[in-house]
């Protein structure tokens, strides 16, 4: 009997250096393993950060054909702003096979992030696994959710998620409701929003661009 998706872990990766890790992507079906790339990169970010944060969005781009297996993932802190901070990924699969840029908020690195650095903090906060589980489960509901709209026979070009609210709130998914707009094609390009509301209002939604797939 297939698994659901809130019946998958987070991917699990290793630090193998400053900012690197490596980690293997299962085999989840055409649907699931794009949502487990840009969960490995959202891990190696929240694991990087050195603090206590929440995801505001994630927007991963798909450059060559997913597929499950090892991979290298590499993480870098690019700037922040007040509680606001932004990060890059590129998970790499003999080449660069998806990257993403990540927007948290909580507390910037500063002296967790040195540690973090000098190798002295070994294991990563509970806060963090958390999270990381919540945003991992809250993005497969997404990501199925758009394939009962746009068909097996297209391939995500991108898919950019954004959390309205501290996941660790976040309780019962399958008690949130879906939301979908009707997709929007242009040439090979189609995109559509889908949304996961609550009772009080909106929890998770994203938009994702697919492309048609050639016969």
């Amino acid at each position: 009997m297939p698994r659901t998706c809130d019946q998958y872990e987070p991917v699990s990766l290793t630090r193998s250096g400053n900012g690197r890790y490596t980690g293997t992507i299962e085999a989840m079906g055409s649907e699931l393993e794009p949502c487990a790339i840009a969960a490995a990169m959202l891990s190696a970010a929240l694991d990087r950060s050195a603090a206590e944060v929440v995801p505001i969005s994630i927007t991963t781009y798909f450059v060559n054909p997913r597929r499950s297996g090892p991979c290298d993932v590499v993480v870098k802190w690019v700037r922040g702003n007040g509680s606001i901070q932004c990060w890059q990924g590129e998970l790499r699969q003999d080449g660069v096979t998806a990257s993403s840029q990540i927007v948290l908020d909580g507390d910037l690195p500063s002296s967790s992030y040195v540690l973090f650095d000098s190798g002295f903090q070994a294991q990563k906060a509970d806060v963090s696994v958390l999270v990381e589980s919540k945003c991992s489960a809250l993005a497969r509901a997404l990501t199925v959710s758009s394939r009962d709209l746009i068909g097996e026979d297209c391939e995500p070009s991108s898919v950019a998620i954004r959390f309205y609210s501290d996941v660790r709130n976040v309780h019962e998914i399958a008690e949130l409701s879906v939301e979908k707009d009707v997709p929007l094609s242009s040439g090979d390009v189609m995109t559509c929003d889908v949304r996961l509301v609550g009772l009080s209002g909106p929890v998770a939604a994203a938009t994702y661009a697919f492309l048609r797939s050639e016969k």
